[in-house]
């Protein structure tokens, strides 16, 4: 059933979740605390936590304390997923791929962006989701147009997921 499906992939993301804080942790020894790579871990660790429903407080401060490493690095500021949708002004919705077999696949595809200046994104490389959606979700991601950040008084690059949700209407 579409429950058991849903405690399924919420089983693998809480998986994710004590493998990245391992993977983190080995980070934080070997290459240092403030690192990018840890940056990314973070990241990567809170959008788990949060898929699994039940780790909110846990993922903002992951993304916190990316934040700060960003920032100090002069890296994209991570942005979470609402703010960075709230930062939108042109969003795209992925046309829907039709399946070779006829059929139209369906789930949930999230693309990790990274947004210049002045709000175009640069970067956009897929997170998670169903492959035969992957490509419609790219290029809708980078058509998106969002309202440059500002820290500090000056324009920021900025990064953070879109997600697109596919299902059969």
């Amino acid at each position: 059933s579409g429950l058991a499906v849903a405690d399924q992939n919420f089983g693998q993301y809480g998986d994710a979740v004590i493998s990245l804080q391992r993977i983190i942790g080995i980070q934080e020894k070997y290459v240092g605390k403030d690192s990018a790579e840890v940056a990314q871990f973070l990241l990567l660790c809170a959008h788990s936590m949060r898929q699994a429903h039940n780790r909110t407080d846990e993922a903002i401060q992951y993304e916190g304390r990316a934040r700060e490493i960003h920032i100090a690095r002069g890296l994209p500021c991570p942005l979470s997923s609402g703010v960075l949708a709230a930062y939108g002004i042109r969003k795209i919705e992925p046309k829907y791929p039709s399946g070779g077999d006829g059929g139209r696949p369906q789930g949930i595809v999230h693309v990790q962006v990274v947004i210049d200046e002045k709000g175009v994104v640069t970067d956009a490389a897929v997170i998670s989701g169903p492959k035969a959606l992957r490509g419609a979700s790219i290029e809708a991601a980078r058509q998106w147009r969002f309202k440059p950040l500002v820290l500090d008084g000056r324009p920021a690059k900025a990064q953070g997921v879109l997600t697109f949700n596919f299902t059969l209407r």
